[in-house]
């Protein structure tokens, strides 16, 4: 037997490895955890939900389009589609999801910037069928040549599909406007100029760099899987065994960190006027960051989204929203790659805010100067932990396979295997440096900035446009004026300020006695008046403490 390593222990029928530790999961959580690692180094959560109806699997392969080869864009999306091609064991072509639809499930893939992952979801009963067919697509693809050039055409219309999506069109303009010779720069949906290379009769070639792609990347130790169903976790863990322990594991060392930010912000503030295709306006600001990855347990990026993002009393959406500016505003964390951090604010103006768009960006500026003084008293931190903590001791169940996509791709992040479910939430710290070391980060001169509606007519805008080389995406740069900071009135700094402290955070979150109460078995009406009803049906099956308000206007 082998010998046991820290933080593992055998398996009694000396398979696997299992996790030593305890997996922090919700306190309404009735399922039960394991964590597995299989002599090849693949990783495997097993979730035991004897109640559930369907089961669901996803693997998550740690590479994405950041990795693309430069002379051939989407290779990663591309493989992941022609991945589903048939394998040596099931050879032929939609065996897979054939018999996934076939017991009442589907099939997903997604491939991001530093990842792409697999997964799907069947009948429970049906499991042991799915596994098989699913796990070997990473050991024995076929890539069948027959496939090739359907597939190009595939990933072809589907990124022809995304030229008329605005926030494809912006997404990708920010990564083509970034530092050329960053991973970030790439374009990772691909298309047919893209993928077809040699003869285009045949895609030999295309064909080919796929299978030089999955040899060179696909690897058991950086894979990460997610197993869900109604066996006990020694079922689930021989499943695993049995299937995932073929996949070859190529020492490949751990999954590629990119450290430097996507762009320069040496050379002042740079602001793009954007053309959409859609009669909408956005103003989207971003500041690179220091890397989050390895700070999910004391949580900066999430105290300044909190404070930015705010919408009571002296936010910056308050303030937009009662003048007529905006309508809506949110802040939050980007990971633009593995090692990537953004912070960015997204702003949808109205037509009058897009004419005062400085006036906007006067507003944010300004309230981000009041983000060092929040450092003082930080009671800020404390609600946010304690309302995220609620969060997930309260957590409530959702689709299998989304749930075991989420827990895949955690599990190739940074976090400790006991927190591969909470990400941590429970043991969050405040860290005031942390937090300073954003704050510094998001300053005038550092921010870069696109005002983006589908016409610019009645404002003073160079006409020298340019195209995006991908989407067609017409971008103009301009000059940005420090003066726009002092645009705001002394009123309009009046109304800006912290948010107060919040009196309705509760004590206690008992929802009473359980026993011998008759159970509801319909709504009922508590009150009616001529233009209105109020129904009323007491949550006497799941005993969580939250509420369910719906409002029907006639």
């Amino acid at each position: 037997m082998a010998t046991e390593a820290s933080g593992w222990h055998r398996s009694e029928d000396d398979q696997y490895w299992q996790f030593s530790g305890q997996i922090e999961i919700p306190d309404v959580d009735s399922r039960q955890y394991g964590l597995i690692k299989l002599e090849n180094q693949l990783e495997v959560l097993l979730v035991s939900d004897p109640e559930a109806d369907q089961a669901a699997v996803s693997l998550d392969v740690g590479i994405g389009h950041m990795s693309d080869p430069d002379d051939m864009p989407g290779l990663a999306h591309f493989c992941e589609h022609l991945s589903f091609m048939g394998t040596k064991d099931f050879p032929v072509e939609n065996e897979y999801k054939n018999y996934i639809r076939k017991h009442g499930g589907a099939t997903n893939a997604s491939t991001s910037s530093k990842t792409t992952t697999y997964h799907f979801k069947v009948q429970a009963p049906f499991l042991e069928g799915g596994i098989k067919r699913f796990s070997a697509f990473f050991h024995s693809p076929l890539f069948s040549s027959s496939c090739v050039l359907r597939e190009v055409n595939a990933v072809d219309s589907e990124n022809s599909k995304n030229q008329q999506m605005d926030s494809r069109r912006l997404y990708q303009l920010w990564k083509s406007l970034s530092d050329a010779h960053h991973p970030w720069n790439k374009f990772g949906c691909g298309n047919k100029d893209t993928l077809l290379k040699g003869n285009i009769e045949d895609g030999s070639e295309s064909r080919q760099r796929v299978m030089d792609w999955w040899q060179n990347h696909y690897c058991a130790s950086r894979m990460k899987v997610t197993v869900v169903g109604t066996e006990s976790l020694k079922v689930l863990g021989d499943l695993a065994y049995q299937n995932f322990s073929k996949v070859p594991n190529r020492s490949l060392g751990p999954l590629p960190v990119t450290k430097l930010p996507p762009w320069s912000t040496s050379s002042g503030p740079d602001l793009w006027f954007v053309k959409t295709v859609k009669d909408t306006q956005r103003l989207e600001i971003s500041f690179p960051i220091p890397d989050q990855d390895s700070l999910y347990e004391h949580k900066p990026s999430s105290y300044i989204s909190h404070l930015v993002g705010h919408e009571g009393p002296g936010s910056i959406f308050n303030l937009l929203h009662e003048q007529g500016l905006a309508t809506t505003l949110s802040c939050g964390l980007h990971s633009a790659g593995r090692g990537v951090s953004l912070m960015d604010i997204d702003i949808t103006l109205t037509k009058l805010g897009l004419g005062q768009y400085e006036k906007v960006l006067s507003a944010i500026f300004h309230y981000i100067t009041l983000l060092p003084s929040a450092l003082e008293e930080p009671y800020h931190f404390e609600e946010l932990r304690k309302m995220a903590q609620i969060s997930f001791a309260n957590a409530e169940k959702y689709a299998p396979d989304a749930y075991a996509k989420t827990i895949s791709q955690s599990m190739n992040g940074l976090y400790k295997r006991d927190h591969l479910i909470s990400r941590g939430v429970k043991s969050w710290t405040f860290n005031r440096a942390h937090i300073e070391d954003i704050i510094r980060c998001m300053t005038f001169d550092k921010a870069r900035i696109f005002v983006a509606a589908k016409s610019f007519d009645s404002m003073n805008v160079q006409s020298n446009w340019e195209k995006e080389k991908w989407y067609g995406t017409e971008y103009t740069k301009q000059s940005l004026n420090r003066d726009i900071l002092s645009i705001l009135t002394p009123e309009d700094h009046a109304l800006l300020y912290l948010p107060e402290r919040n009196p309705l955070l509760p004590e206690s979150l008992d929802v009473g006695p359980r026993n011998g109460i008759d159970p509801f078995k319909s709504p009922v009406m508590v009150h009616q008046r001529p233009f209105s009803t109020l129904w009323y049906k007491k949550d006497d099956q799941f005993w969580v403490p939250k509420g369910s308000i719906t409002v029907q206007i006639r």
